[in-house]
């Protein structure tokens, strides 16, 4: 595990018109909801990903859907502070693809709860999706995905400031080159904001991403634990 002191796939992003109003939002994704529990293939990328897609909030858009955007995806939500969805995210179950809506907001798997101690900081929303399966051992813990290694925005800086107990962020991005850049703009960006809780990095195996590294074993819990 690194510690920093105190102080692959291709995205599209909509400009389709999808409605943004967190009602219509909330009324669209029950439909993806209802379309998985009755679509065998994304059930099948789910459990192939390790994703409990009964556990989970996500949903699956058809090919027959209205709308282009976001067709043959499993589709998860973001929320805003008050926990309503004003924004989706999709992840094509055949090929790499992903999709963001056109004035992507919200955070995924939602806004970390107030009482947080420990905040797990993932790479990608399928990242966040696979931690939330687990059980990790820990108390007082939220995960939240970042948008890529980049992808951490002023949404994400400011609800992470608004932590008043928070001790420790656990970075978890990918075990590579952008991976371990990211980590660094990521921490710098805090310190810019005066975060000045712990930082430190899960030491992820070369050329592996959470997601992949639990399909690849068996014990799962057991492997982000030891991590």
């Amino acid at each position: 595990t690194t510690t920093y002191p105190t102080s692959k796939s291709t995205l599209q992003m909509s400009t389709s018109s999808t409605p943004q109003d967190p009602s219509a939002l909330s009324q669209l994704f029950t439909t993806y909801q209802k379309s998985l529990h009755n679509h065998t293939l994304s059930q099948q990328y789910c459990a192939s990903r390790c994703l409990l897609w009964r556990q989970l909030e996500v949903g699956y858009k058809s090919h027959k859907a209205e709308g282009k955007w976001g067709r043959g995806c499993i589709i998860f939500p973001l929320l805003d502070a008050r926990g309503e969805i004003v924004s989706l995210y999709g992840r094509s179950i055949k090929g790499s693809n992903h999709y963001y809506q056109s004035g992507r907001r919200g955070l995924y798997p939602g806004y970390p709860g107030s009482s947080t101690k420990t905040l797990l900081l993932c790479e990608s929303v399928i990242d966040a999706a696979t931690l939330q399966c687990l059980d990790l051992g820990l108390e007082n813990y939220s995960v939240l995905a970042q948008y890529g290694t980049n992808g951490l925005t002023e949404e994400h800086v400011a609800a992470i400031d608004k932590l008043e107990h928070l001790e420790e962020i656990i970075f978890a991005l990918d075990g590579d080159a952008a991976g371990a850049t990211g980590v660094k703009e990521s921490v710098s960006k805090l310190r810019a904001k005066e975060v000045e809780v712990k930082c430190s990095e899960l030491a992820l195996l070369e050329g592996e991403d959470v997601n992949s590294m639990a399909v690849g074993h068996e014990d799962r819990e057991g492997l982000f634990r030891e991590l």
